[in-house]
């Protein structure tokens, strides 16, 4: 239906935004319905049902359909009979709102989490509650009942702990919940939950916490529980004590109510146990084709048979299955074990778990033996799969607790137990925020993948990854050529050619001869082991990784059985491993095997006999050898072979008899009949290799390092001794009847006596002699045989059969005498294994011949024979034990003499490998493991070096050439690795492809490794150079250089791979130590800047960008001794640079980490010495001679010298770096606003160090000096607060700057360099040392700087004991001040400066000097000639304008001040006045014209060029040029005309149309000189203003004055000054007369005063009353409020009372003649004389005293009245009258006179008078309305006299404190106040004072308001001041002029005049006697 809307009916707009609050409010629903379901809960039993109800609504709420509450894995475990919830369209997208009760984003998962955890608990608890309601105690009827209960409870459990899996406490409830169910393995992995950590490689489990621990005990039961060894054996260590798991046992059970945990595995009902049924057959599904599958099944079945627990017997017909073969329906199969894992592991090493190859190459552990018709047809893709382990003992083949473990694993294997940790990636759930790609997908995605990569390479890439390797091989081909010319020098051979290695290990050689390792000549070694480690890399695996990580293992601990088994197999003929190609399995032939089985329905041990025979012998009608012989086995196959040798020996025994005698027809076996019984050759083979087989197993278990028991031994030696005898029978049957083939027969009789005289050698009764008979024997038989060799690929102790072989062994038996004597000796004796050893393995024929025996000799030449054989392990096993017995006696040297002994021994068993024909996948096992195995050499080598810096000591020249000749084979070998990093890091080479992660990671890791083996073998061949430049220095030319080179090489090379990282940086520390150690006269500045990059990532130059070579920085600032060292280095680059450009570069990073490791310096004493010496020096006065000397280069301070590590710092200018620089960082900020000075406190605290470790440095002297200058300035620059008020502070830093100036010119005069840059720089410091003393002469600072008060000597006189003080030297005068700057700006001129400033600088001293009085009594004064010239040198060197910048107008403008001055002075006349001024450009094109009488107008002349200068000035900042044009228009003619043109110039630009000064301090001004000049103007504009009687202009400035107090030079006088010719303009202008107030009321009556002045106050106050005099005592009062007693004196009551005696005279003029009264005589009333006089007559002396104080009081600012205290109050405030009548016309009785008492007569005084004047102005209070919220306060009155109303008025102002705060609420007329209680009255006197609010809107408004008492508020009016804008730039200023000086002295004049009036004279300020000085109104009645 459509909407529409009535078009009469405006809709209102809802400006409120449209929010969407729906999942907000479901949420607030869900909480709700979650804390009831938990008070239901908590409630108890009673209440469970609507809990359960509560809790299913709570579920069915629409807050767990969202997205945020859905589970991750509901896509793959849905349930699909329930119904998919579906969520509302709008609920998706609405925003995730927070649960009601916060405001986490997280808190629906919380809340969810919460919920599900705590369904958990209810459904637990509510079937314990059912359980108590019911009586049964059958413990099946217990599972029964809690069954589903806990089943529920763990789906929860599950779902809460997918939310949050870190609740320990929720883990462990719910492995108690399984406990219950009987599900041994989610009990657990709950358990393993708790204990899992975070760190996927860690191994110890950290049980610290009770939940941890109390996880581990329970874990342990489970274990033990089910018998997992392998689990057991893996138990993390420590373990929690027994006595802590009893404990928490008790309180830790979270249910205890629910059945009790089993300690056994045990199953309450049947259907939870593994199912059996009667057998009747067995199948077997084969998981593969391999045989060692097909071994592993049939031993599996074989066991499993003999087990207890099996219910099918020893003949059970069996049926085997391969992958791809149908059932056989007609064979009943009987049940078996779900798997027939064989967990227990036969031997230590062997892995139970599957290898990592997966489908065909898994291990037999995967095999399955699947009952039919219970194994099914596929998995559920819904449903996971489980691993389903056979608890039960009696699934298990039963071995014997002593059988021989280690005969499980074929000899050498060696495999590592993979972790049982459980990780995402071998889950196959890498990605779990998303789901799996199908293989579809992922197919198609790798091939749109790999055709873009096909696309992308199509492209010529070698070009293109040259490009990108192009800078690394430039390094590689200088390093290589670095370390081939310096070892060319020592006759090694260097690391040849690097383009060989590029070639052999680049593709282009690959594909164009197919140069492989396989096919690669024996000569070219070198090539096949680098391409062996590159295929290695190319095709890495788990293999490869655990060759390289584990080597051949640590043979740290070294025993003599160790000793004797490496001897043992070092002596066995090894097999060339590439004479024999691995085994080609034939699947057919195992589908042959299983079909004749299947067939015939055999037993397990006859099909296992017969899959033996198979193996293990020829098949009579093929012409091959046996598998046995074919090929090398795999390692499976091995396994499962001697697996079943050991386990099934007695079962092949039986058949072997059985069938042998089958071969006489007695064979009764169903497959085989009497007609196919085993041929005698097939039978002596079988037998004949049984007994090899065994014989192997037997010299592993009796081998010296076997750690197998007696019991093993022997019954492995009774297997042994049986097939042995089978095979001599066989034997001896066959050659008696001659049968078989002659061929076969010879290889089998030499097979048999090979192994008849091994086992006869490895009878411990047999003597020697008989076993070399009988190799001798044999020998002899080889020789005459035809067979020259025969190989048995499996059997390691019988490898191969040849004469050579026997040859070898005979040398092992008769060195194995002499071997054992080596190993005899005691262990614990170093000095005897020392003494054994070292002669065989250090043996030098030509040293030693002499020393042994003929005999020795010949014996020691057997042994090295013998081991330069076979293995190299007995000479690597050899020269550790030598080493531990050299480490035993602490001969380090030695120590690292047998590493590079054992280094030089696997570097030829390296490169031996291809010459003995190894296959390539060996030769890369190989490879890797000796690889690793001299990196840990070479890391021990290293230590040892770094521990002992004469590790070298006791190796010769030729041994450490072999030495380096080995390491340098091992460089080229590992540049093989480099170089395929390069190429895989580029993509040149594809690199492996892994199936995990993890994979990944550890191939990541020992590519880390390879890395940091060729750093170290880089850092061991350097120490090994160096060691040669020691031992052979005449090879070498310049040992250092080839040393530099080496490492600047070596560094560059590792660098541009980032590999400088590795081995925690040893290499870069290494060049590090060296590169500081070197003397010599190369600039290594580069190579250490490079090294302290890599190291700390600090810059130490900027001329050379140093390369990132991917190093971490450390914390330099922990390594204060490479800082100290780097100090020297950074400040041979900061010498370079200027500090701006320090400060810019990325060198000031630098010298702050190096200034944070250094630290502060430590105290000393002559370091506090030398700080108290230059404190008392700074601060001392200025002595004129010094100042004098220092020119001449004369003084210094007296000091001690510091010895310690801050004074080498210092003594490299470090300090005086930082202060610079910190300096300079000040200097460059530019501030508009008083900012801290911390840069400036810190500039000043380093060069203070720096002179107090070096106080001869004229550096640091100067920059000193230039902070205190900076510290000056700062004080000046921002307001005139200082100058005012901190005059001795600034002096101390005047002094301080001085001081530091001389001595700084006194040290340079004569240590400084003579050079053009130190030249500029003392130029510089002259110069500034120049600007500071002339600054200091001039105002603001007036020599205070130089004052010698503090300089003084006491002195006696002799005759009258009476002390005086005398200076001790006399203060420099100013003349001699700016004598003495001068000549230092000279000075700094002497080598032709450019600079403006100086010559400026000079032209104003010598202007100075020239205007001096002292100029005429020199000997050389200063003439015109030489101002003038110094100002136009100045104005010649002015550079020109920028277009961005403004002029330079100083100079132009001063040379055009000064040429006036001196022509208004007659001393130059105009025409050279005009010819001077065409120096500047600003008077080119001005004409001087002639006024009317024909003379030169230099005024008009004058006025046109500063015109053209003030126009120059397009800024406005130069205010001077204004100035002195108003000055050269006024002070010529001071006439009203000259003072309107005057105001106009300086209203032009000074002050504005508000009378605000706008003044800005232009950047060459010195500091402080803008507040003089304000102060000048300030008197100049206001005399000005005077002359034109401007009464509104200067009344605004008098405003402004006031105010600003910080913006003048002494204030106070500034405002008096204004003030005073404010108060007399208003004098004139009204015409008022002074001392009019005495004259007039003298002669009145005070009675006829009051009714008068009360008379004159309602006229005053009638709208239509206008006179001059009203407005002008307003103007006063304002005046007077506005001073506050800041200006002392009575001009302004003086001014207010005359002003107000005219307006009286006035008024009384005008009334009628009758109401004039008549004079009366003074007498009678009385003058200021006699009042006095009547006064005095009081008998209180004190009293007296302050009534004639009260007398004298010259001005009283704020309220009138009297504060006689003797006079009797009134009751103050709050007093209002009853009628208004009363208030018009006082009471008859208050009018008739009263007679005044003797001495009491009324008299009109100064105050009264203020009063009536205060009150002729004020406003009446408004006529408030009364509320019923006020309440008035009514007083009666009683009538009041004349004698006492002035009484009652004195009182009541004497009640209000701060007499020039009341304006209104308070009249003198009516004595009363208004209650400002209501805000209507507020408003009412707002509205009252609009008017004075508009006449002043320029002065801001503002006002200040106080409470008096509880209700009445008091205003006090503030006026606007002077707006004076003061900006920050640098500092310049100009003289001051003798004409504006002037000026002040008739302000000063005019300001004196004012002490008239009165009857007798006014006491001035600066002559009132202290003691008489009146009490001021403002200091009285405080309180």
């Amino acid at each position: 239906m459509s909407a529409w809307t009535a078009i009469n009916v405006e809709e209102e707009e809802d400006l409120a935004p449209d929010i969407d609050d729906t999942k907000e409010i479901q949420l607030e629903e869900a909480f709700k319905l979650y804390q009831n379901a938990l008070r239901l809960h908590s409630l108890g039993e009673p209440h469970y049902e609507e809990a359960r109800e509560a809790y299913e609504e709570l579920f069915r709420s629409e807050v767990f359909k969202y997205p945020e509450a859905a589970s991750a894995f509901d896509d793959d475990y849905a349930d699909e009979s329930l119904p998919t919830p579906t969520l509302p369209a709008d609920v998706s997208a609405a925003p995730v709102v927070a649960i009601a009760a916060t405001d986490n984003a997280n808190s629906l998962p919380q809340f969810v989490y919460l919920a599900y955890k705590s369904r958990a608990q209810f459904e637990v608890d509510s079937a314990h509650a059912l359980y108590r309601q019911s009586s049964g105690n059958d413990p099946s009827a217990v599972f029964e009942h809690y069954g589903q209960a806990c089943k529920a409870s763990l789906l929860d459990s599950a779902a809460a702990l997918e939310r949050d899996d870190t609740d320990l406490d929720l883990w462990k409830r719910a492995s108690r919940v399984s406990d219950a169910l009987q599900t041994v393995r989610i009990v657990r992995f709950c358990l393993e939950s708790v204990l899992a950590g975070d760190d996927e490689g860690e191994d110890q489990i950290d049980l610290s916490g009770l939940e941890e621990a109390f996880a581990q005990g329970e874990l342990n039961v489970v274990v033990s529980m089910v018998e997992d060894l392998l689990a057991a054996s893996r138990v993390s260590n420590p373990q929690p004590r027994d006595a802590l798991l009893n404990l928490l046992k008790q309180s830790n059970d979270p249910y205890p109510f629910l059945p009790a945990k089993p300690t056994t595995l045990q199953y309450v009902s049947d259907n939870k146990r593994p199912l059996f049924f009667s057998p009747t057959g067995i199948r077997i599904a084969l998981p593969s084709t391999r045989y060692s599958a097909v071994t592993q099944a049939l031993l599996q079945t074989v066991a499993s048979s003999n087990g207890q627990a099996s219910t099918a017997g020893s003949g059970t017909a069996i049926k085997i299955e391969l992958p791809d073969m149908d059932e056989a329906p007609d064979l009943e199969m009987t049940q078996q074990p779900a798997n027939l894992v064989m967990e227990e592991p036969l031997h230590p090493q062997k892995s139970t778990a599957a290898s990592d190859g997966g489908g065909e190459d898994a291990s037999p552990a995967s095999f399955h033996s699947v009952p039919e018709g219970h194994r099914p047809k596929s998995p559920s893709p819904q449903s996971p799969v489980v691993d389903q382990h056979a608890p039960e003992s009696t699934s298990r083949p039963q071995t014997d607790a002593n059988s021989p473990q280690v005969l499980l694993t074929a000899p050498d294997s060696s495999v590592s137990l993979p972790s049982r940790k459980r990780s995402s990636t071998a889950a196959g759930n890498e990605e779990p925020e998303a789901r799996t790609k199908s293989k579809r997908i992922k197919a198609r995605e790798s091939l749109v993948v790999t055709a873009a990569q096909e696309e992308e390479v199509s492209h010529d890439p070698s070009s293109m990854y040259r490009e990108q390797l192009s800078s690394i091989e430039g390094a590689d081909d200088l390093m290589f050529k670095s370390i081939n010319n310096i070892l060319e020098k020592i006759a090694v051979s260097g690391l040849g050619a690097i383009e060989q290695l590029r070639n052999n290990l680049s593709h282009e050689a690959d594909e164009a001869d197919g140069t492989s390792a396989d096919n690669a000549s024996a000569s070219d070694q070198e090539t096949v082991v680098v391409q062996d480690l590159k295929h290695a890399l190319k095709t890495w695996n788990d293999e490869r990784n655990a060759a390289f990580v584990s080597g051949h293992g640590g043979r740290d601990h070294v025993e003599k059985s160790t000793g004797l088994a490496l001897f043992l197999k070092h002596a066995k003929a090894n097999l060339a491993e590439g004479s024999v190609a691995p085994m080609t399995e034939h699947s057919a032939k195992v589908r042959d095997f299983v079909e004749n089985v299947n067939a015939a329905g055999s037993s397990a041990q006859d099909a296992l006999f017969v899959w033996l025979l198979e193996l293990l012998t020829q098949a009579p009608s093929s012409t091959d050898l046996s598998p046995y012989l074919q090929g090398t086995w795999a390692s499976e196959l091995k396994q499962a072979v001697v697996e079943v040798l050991v386990v099934a020996d007695e079962q092949i025994s039986t058949c072997f008899w059985q069938w042998a005698l089958g071969y006489q027809g007695m064979c009764s076996s169903p497959l085989w009949s009497p007609t196919c019984a085993i041929p005698p050759r097939r039978a002596i083979e079988f037998a004949q290799t049984l007994f090899e087989l065994h014989l192997n197993i037997y010299s592993e278990v009796t081998n010296p390092a076997s750690t197998v028991d007696n019991d093993t031994r022997r019954k492995q030696f009774e297997r042994l001794q049986r097939w042995a005898n089978y095979a001599t029978d066989t034997v001896q049957n066959a050659r008696d009847r001659d049968a078989g083939g002659t061929g076969h027969s010879e290889q089998l009789v030499l097979r048999f006596l090979w192994a008849s005289v091994t086992f006869t050698k490895l009878s411990e009764s047999v003597d020697k002699r008989h076993v070399l008979l009988c190799l001798n024997d044999l020998q002899q038989v080889l020789q005459l045989s035809e067979t020259q060799e025969l190989y048995l690929p499996n059997n390691v102790a019988i490898p191969i059969i040849s004469a050579s072989a026997v040859e070898q062994e005979i040398s092992k038996v008769k060195t194995l005498e002499f071997f054992m004597s080596v190993f005899d000796s005691d262990n614990s004796d170093p000095e005897a294994v020392i003494m054994k050893l070292e002669p065989i393995l250090e043996y030098d024929e030509s040293s030693q011949a002499s020393v042994l025996s003929e005999v020795a000799k010949e014996q020691i030449q057997n042994f090295r024979s013998f081991l330069n054989t076979g293995d190299v392990s007995l000479t690597m096993f050899l020269w550790k034990r030598l080493q531990n017995a050299y480490t035993a006696i602490s001969y380090n040297t030695k120590v690292v003499s047998c590493l590079l002994r054992s280094v030089e021994a696997i570097m030829q068993e390296i490169f031996s490998m291809p010459a003995k024909g190894k296959h390539s996948m060996e030769r890369e096992m190989s490879l890797l493991r000796w690889l690793r195995d001299a990196d840990e050499l070479v890391t021990k080598v290293l230590g040892k070096i770094a521990d002992d810096k004469a590790a070298f000591e006791a190796i010769d020249e030729a041994h450490l050439r072999s030495s380096m000749s080995a390491v340098v084979s091992l460089i080229r070998i590992s540049y093989g690795f480099v170089l395929s990093d390069d190429y895989l890091r580029v993509g040149f080479i594809t690199p492996p492809s892994f199936r995990n992660a993890t994979a990944s990671r550890n191939f990541e890791k020992c590519r880390d490794r390879f890395r940091e083996m060729h750093v170290r073998l880089l850092t061991l061949l350097y120490w090994m150079v160096k060691e040669s430049t020691v031992q052979m220095t005449d090879s070498y030319d310049d040992a250092t250089s080839d040393l530099v080179l080496f490492l600047r090489s070596v560094h560059a090379a590792i660098g541009e791979r980032r590999y400088c990282k590795h081995c925690n940086k040893l290499f870069v520390r290494i060049a590090k130590m060296e590169l500081f150690s070197f003397d010599t006269s190369e600039d290594l500045s580069l190579d250490i800047a490079q090294v302290v990059f890599d190291l700390y990532q600090v810059k130490l130059t900027t001329s050379y960008a140093e390369v990132d070579h991917g190093c971490s920085a450390e914390p330099l600032e922990k390594d204060k001794r490479t800082a100290q060292t780097l100090v020297p280095i950074i400040m041979n680059y900061v010498k370079r640079l200027n500090v701006k450009d320090v400060m810019r570069s990325e060198l000031k990073a630098t010298i702050d980490r190096i200034h944070n490791a250094l630290g502060q310096p430590k105290a000393s004493t002559a370091l506090s010495f030398n700080r108290r010496a230059v404190s008392a020096y700074l601060k001392s006065v200025i002595n004129p001679q010094k100042l004098y000397q220092s020119l001449r280069g004369i003084g210094e301070l007296e000091t001690k010298a510091v010895h310690s590590e801050a004074a080498d710092i210092a003594s490299h200018g470090w300090y005086l770096l930082l202060g610079n620089m910190t300096l300079a960082k000040y200097r460059s900020v530019k501030r508009v606003n008083p900012t801290p000075t911390d840069d400036l406190d810190n500039a000043l605290a380093y060069l203070r160090q720096d002179i107090e470790h070096n106080p001869s440095n004229w550096q640091s002297w100067y920059r000193l000096a230039q902070v205190y200058d900076a510290k000056i300035e700062d004080n000046l620059i921002w307001n005139s607060n200082k100058l005012n008020e901190g005059r001795s502070e600034l002096a101390t830093l005047e002094r301080n700057t001085i001081n530091a100036y001389a001595m700084a010119t006194a040290l340079a005069m004569r240590s400084a360099e003579d050079d053009s840059v130190t030249t500029e720089l003392l130029n510089g410091m002259l110069f500034e040392f120049a600007t500071r003393l002339y600054s200091s002469s001039r105002p603001p600072l007036d020599m205070e700087a130089f004052s010698t008060k503090k300089a003084v000597r006491h002195l006696s006189d002799y005759y009258s004991q009476a002390m005086s003080e005398e200076p001790m030297f006399r203060p420099i005068s100013e003349y001699n001040v700016w004598s003495f700057a001068s000549h230092l700006l000279q000075r700094s001129l002497s080598s032709g400066s450019k600079l403006w400033s100086r010559f400026y600088m000079l032209g104003k001293c010598f202007w100075k000097m020239f205007r001096s009085p002292a100029n005429e009594h020199v000997r050389r004064p200063v003439k015109v000639h030489d101002v003038i010239d110094a100002f136009m040198d100045a104005v010649s060197r002015v550079p020109k304008k920028e277009r961005s910048t403004d002029p330079i107008l100083e100079p132009h403008f001063k040379l055009v001040s000064i040429v006036h001055k001196l022509q208004k002075m007659r001393a130059i006349p105009a025409g050279e006045a005009v010819q001077y001024l065409q120096g500047t450009s600003y008077a080119k094109g001005v004409q001087m014209r002639e006024d009317d009488r024909g003379r030169p107008d230099w005024q008009a002349y004058i006025l046109s060029v500063l015109k053209k200068l003030k126009n120059a000035d397009k800024s406005g900042w130069h205010h001077r040029i204004t100035a002195r044009a108003a000055h050269v228009v006024y002070d010529s003619d001071r006439s009203v005309g000259a003072a309107l043109e005057a105001k106009h110039q300086f209203a032009d630009s000074i002050f504005t149309k508000n009378m605000t000064m706008q003044v800005w301090k232009p950047e060459n001004e010195r500091a402080g000189r803008h507040y003089v000049y304000t102060g000048r103007y300030l008197r100049f504009f206001v005399e000005i203003l005077d002359t034109l009687r401007d009464r509104s202009n200067l009344e605004q400035v008098v405003r402004k004055i006031r105010r600003k107090t910080t913006d003048f030079v002494n204030h106070t006088k500034v405002w008096e000054d204004a003030v005073t010719v404010y108060v007399d303009l208003l004098r004139r202008i009204g015409s008022i007369p002074r001392g009019r107030e005495r004259a007039l009321f003298d002669s009145i009556s005070f009675d006829e005063f009051t009714r008068q002045s009360e008379t004159l106050e309602k006229w005053a106050h009638e709208p239509g009353t206008t006179t001059q005099y009203l407005d002008i005592i307003k103007d006063a009062i304002e005046i007077k409020k506005l001073n506050n007693s800041l200006m002392k004196g009575s001009a302004i009551d003086d001014l207010i009372g005359d002003a107000y005696a005219c307006m009286y005279e006035l008024f009384v003029s005008q009334l009628p003649p009758e109401e004039q009264a008549a004079p009366i005589n003074s007498a009678v009333q009385g003058t200021f004389i006699n009042l006095t006089s009547n006064t005095a007559r009081t008998g209180d002396d004190g009293l007296d005293r302050m009534r004639l104080n009260n007398l004298l009081t010259g001005q009283t600012d704020g309220a009138s009245g009297s504060t006689s205290d003797n006079l009797p109050r009134t009751t103050g405030l709050g007093i209002i009258t009853s009628s208004a009548q009363g208030l018009d016309t006082p009471p008859p009785d208050a009018r008739a006179p009263v007679p005044a008492k003797p001495g009491r007569a009324k008299t009109i005084t100064k105050r009264e008078v203020q009063r009536k004047a205060e009150g002729a102005i004020g406003k009446p209070p408004p006529i408030k309305t009364p509320t019923l919220t006020k309440r008035s306060i009514s007083v009666y009155i009683p009538s009041i006299t004349k004698d006492n109303s002035e009484d009652n008025n004195d009182d009541l102002n004497d009640s209000f404190k701060g007499h020039a705060n009341i304006v209104s609420g308070l009249s003198s007329r009516r004595g009363s106040v208004s209650m400002r209680n209501s805000p209507d009255s507020d408003a009412a006197d707002d509205e009252g004072e609009d008017g004075d609010n508009e006449e002043n809107e320029d002065d801001d408004n503002e006002a200040s308001e106080a409470e008096i008492g509880n209700n009445v508020k008091v205003k006090k009016r503030l006026f606007s001041g002077l707006a004076s804008a003061a900006q920050n730039d640098d500092d310049d200023d100009d003289d001051d002029e003798i004409e504006e000086s002037d000026d002040d002295e008739k302000l000063s004049d005019r300001r004196d005049a004012q002490v008239e009036g009165g009857n007798g004279p006014e006491i001035p300020n600066s002559q009132e006697p202290a003691g008489l000085h009146p009490k001021r109104e403002d200091e009285m009645d405080t309180d």
